[in-house]
């Protein structure tokens, strides 16, 4: 028999599971579990396509009074251990409409008991479909993973990105700073997937949206009775990341107590759940980040000296996109290979004048603000080419000089660029407010028709783009 692909059930129902051997017999081949033995599952070697979990065996071990993180957990055990399977629940028809919440925590697709063939397979198909197109967005949208984002035309972080790749293979922590928006979680992902750990699990924790009294729990796990309303023991972050790496986003916004638990951590290497006394070992690369200057909160009492030093061992700065706009052209490519991808659309690019406001805006938000710009603009077209008319107007009237050094040029230089500047905002103004009726602008600007189209050519910018 050749070798098939393989499925894990975990249930207690032995009819189950002979059904759907019988169901996918010469499709797959089906194992089970009777029950969620966790130390047992981590000792599985077989590669798996799916788990299928039933949904009133997993409700077995929920007491009626548990938190809705309950099943979160679960799922993260099992993503844990199998960290690219697809988690499908079994689910009797009866329970269909309790078990969909599950469907919006992580949980891939709900397969209906009593078992029917057709649907199997075709719950199946589409999960593995799915996959497929979820592993092809992931290696074409490299400016949320490695190659596009990661690969600066900007000088001074380019050298450091070539830095990096040589410490991203030790077990050095790392620190990343940036603004807001720049990209340190998918600079985190990058150097997880260039640390040869990239076959075991990533774990991002957001320091700064998890309450001050849940931290400790969240991070390092907790014993059954540890507090009020622990009434089972309970993974943390650090110990589903081992083997793994942990990213530790606005770690600047831990408090102090927190901050002796984590020095400990790194210093020694094991953490002890809230509650427990036994060691846990951990072999784990920890990525911290932060859009705060720690050394100023060091100076401020609100961070602990010693902690800064344990992670700033390697440090890298994301400039901001306003300092990088090389890298501009290379960042809107990777996203509209994305969003192609996405919406399954004809391939769209941006026009001439859309890169131009680009590269003129001043970007508060980096990144981030660029791909959810891209992304409105890309719906909203119509055409393959992105035009100005569906870009927001803030990037029309909010130009700036292109250099952060004036000091640098002559007096010529530098008046021009002002002059530039002052010119193209004083159009793109005028053009808003009157619709680009050229006409009523004239009037308005008291210039011949002529000088005010020769200085909208000078700018490269259309009247009929505001019509």
């Amino acid at each position: 028999m050749k070798n098939l692909p393989k499925i894990l059930t975990i249930t207690d129902s032995e009819s189950t599971v002979k059904i759907l051997s019988e169901l996918l017999i010469n499709k797959y081949e089906v194992s089970s579990y009777s029950n969620f033995d966790v130390s047992s599952l981590k000792k599985e070697k077989t590669s798996f396509e799916f788990i299928l979990v039933d949904y009133l065996l997993l409700n077995e071990f929920k007491n009626k009074k548990q938190a809705p993180g309950f099943y979160k957990e679960k799922l993260e055990i099992l993503h844990h251990i199998f960290p690219t399977i697809r988690v499908i629940l079994l689910v009797d028809q009866r329970k269909i409409e309790e078990a969909s919440p599950l469907l919006e925590i992580g949980f891939h697709n709900i397969i209906q008991l009593p078992l029917v063939k057709e649907i199997v397979e075709h719950r199946l198909f589409v999960e593995k479909e799915r996959f497929k197109l979820q592993e092809v967005i992931k290696s074409n949208t490299q400016v949320l993973s490695p190659n596009k984002l990661f690969q600066s035309n900007n000088a001074e972080f380019n050298e450091a990105l070539n830095k990096l790749e040589k410490v991203a293979k030790s077990k050095s922590t790392i620190l990343i700073t940036g603004e807001s928006g720049t990209g340190k979680s998918l600079l985190a992902k990058h150097i997880h997937q260039l640390s040869g750990r990239e076959a075991k699990t990533f774990i991002e924790v957001h320091c700064g949206a998890i309450p001050e009294t849940l931290v400790e729990s969240e991070l390092f796990g907790h014993e059954k009775g540890a507090f009020t309303g622990a009434i089972k023991r309970k993974m943390g972050k650090f110990e589903l990341a081992d083997k793994g790496s942990l990213f530790l986003d606005e770690i600047g916004t831990i408090s102090k107590s927190v901050q002796v638990k984590l020095l400990q951590v790194l210093q020694e290497r094991f953490i002890q759940r809230v509650g427990g006394e036994a060691d846990i070992p951990l072999d784990i690369r920890i990525i911290a980040a932060t859009n705060t200057d720690l050394k100023q909160s060091v100076k401020q009492g609100s961070f602990r000296e010693d902690l800064f030093y344990r992670l700033n061992v390697f440090h890298i700065e994301i400039p901001p996109l306003k300092e990088r706009r090389e890298d501009i052209p290379l960042i809107v490519e990777g996203i509209l290979k994305k969003l192609n991808l996405m919406y399954r659309n004809e391939s769209k690019s941006v026009s001439a004048e859309v890169m131009d406001l680009f590269h003129h805006y001043h970007w508060p938000g980096n990144v981030r603000e660029l791909e959810n710009i891209l992304e409105r603009a890309y719906i909203l077209e119509e055409s393959k080419k992105i035009t100005v008319e569906n870009i927001p107007q803030e990037l029309w009237l909010k130009p700036v000089i292109h250099t952060n050094n004036l000091k640098d040029l002559s007096l010529i230089e530098a008046r021009k660029l002002a002059t530039d500047a002052f010119e193209k905002k004083y159009l793109l103004e005028l053009l808003t407010k009157h619709h680009g009726k050229v006409s009523s602008m004239v009037q308005e600007a008291q210039v011949s028709m002529r000088q005010l189209h020769k200085l909208m050519a000078k700018h490269n910018i259309r009247a009929k783009d505001f019509s």
